[in-house]
């Protein structure tokens, strides 16, 4: 978009510094006081001689063709510069419109991709969350079915006899079968970024 603005600016600044080249222009030659006028029926252009020129013969015909020649050679660069106007104005007149249009269908296109995309991100947090709900409630079950586990084998220790549920052997190897279990659902845990809230000791 900085980059647009700064071509609008230069182009703005061109067509204003032209437009104001050629009213300066126009403002010097209506100054000068050119001793020439404009027949209305023919747009000839026609000099008058000051009345203190004394010239007959060879140099008012000299310089009567000099004037014809000056004459078409100005109509010539007034036609020049009138067809050189014609194609800035329409050259000017093509291209801001285009770079109008071309500015307001960037805008528009960006502001669409930026609501997909926006709700590209929502509905992909919205999975996620489910996805991690769904997950979190998998291994809360799993991990809530290990007490479970362990009182059924402290059970089934207790219908044995006496002198070997006090067995140290017995006792170490079902503490070791649960810190396992933890230790396992504790790096599941770890692993998908979950919080370790449920923890059991």
């Amino acid at each position: 978009m900085k980059n647009a603005r700064r071509m609008f600016l230069i182009i703005a600044t061109i067509w204003l510094s032209h437009i104001c080249h050629s009213i300066a222009t126009k403002l010097v030659r209506i100054e000068r006081r050119i001793h020439f006028g404009k027949n209305s029926k023919n747009n000839a252009i026609n000099f008058r001689i000051p009345e203190y020129f004394d010239l007959k013969g060879e140099k008012l015909n000299s310089l009567m063709e000099m004037i014809k020649e000056r004459t078409n050679m100005l109509q010539q660069n007034e036609l020049k510069r009138n067809e050189i106007h014609k194609r800035c104005l329409w050259i000017i007149g093509v291209i801001l419109p285009a770079y109008a249009l071309a500015s307001i269908i960037w805008i528009a296109a960006n502001i669409i991709f930026y609501k997909r995309q926006k709700e590209k991100l929502k509905n992909g947090d919205k999975d996620n969350i489910f996805n991690r709900n769904q997950e979190r409630q998998r291994l809360l079950e799993r991990y809530n079915q290990i007490p479970s586990i362990v009182n059924s084998q402290f059970v089934k220790q207790s219908t044995l006899p006496m002198t070997e549920f006090n067995d140290e052997s017995n006792v170490e190897t079902v503490n070791s079968t649960f810190e396992a279990n933890r230790a396992r659902v504790e790096a599941i845990l770890k692993r998908n970024n979950e919080p370790q809230f449920m923890r059991r000791i």
